[in-house]
């Protein structure tokens, strides 16, 4: 088939490790039912077997990473949540910012290549720490300007530790 290219399919490094798991925990099934049953090339099956130590450093770093950036962000997340119940006022914060911010950490802490704050980490993080999100119908939703100084002021610290 002369002129016609193959998609290329970029896997991700769990995508790599959920094969190698499934390699180790199969190993008398034939590699070429491996690579069906994964739908990838024979190559690139190869190249992830080849490098297997690489992706497994990758895989352990990027756990470390999303680790650290959780940690500081829960941080953030418990002490606004206890300003809101100290304060008696909402401070509303939305999955897009808990997003940003966990993004911004991430680059901050030097984990920024091997973090994305995708809608499905935002999912796990809030299932993992038992966070709801919840709309406040409320007028005195606005928080004063003090506040938020005070807030920011507290963000270096959280972040250094």
């Amino acid at each position: 088939m002369a002129g016609v290219k193959r998609k290329l399919n970029v896997l991700s490094i769990d995508e790599k490790m959920k094969i190698l798991k499934f390699l180790d925990g199969n190993p008398l099934m034939k590699k070429s039912e491996i690579v069906v049953k994964f739908g990838v090339p024979a190559s690139t099956f190869s190249t992830i077997i080849k490098n297997r130590k690489v992706v497994e450093h990758r895989f352990l770093s990027n756990k470390k990473a999303i680790k650290k950036v959780e940690n500081v962000l829960f941080r953030i997340w418990t002490n606004a949540s206890r300003n809101v119940l100290r304060n008696d006022q909402g401070i509303p914060i939305s999955g897009q910012m808990m997003q940003k911010k966990a993004e911004d950490f991430a680059k901050e802490l030097g984990h920024g290549e091997h973090f994305e704050g995708s809608n499905g980490w935002l999912e796990s993080f809030k299932n993992r720490r038992n966070i709801v999100f919840r709309k406040l119908c409320d007028e005195g939703v606005s928080v004063p300007e003090s506040m938020c100084e005070e807030w920011i002021k507290d963000i270096p610290a959280l972040v250094k530790e």
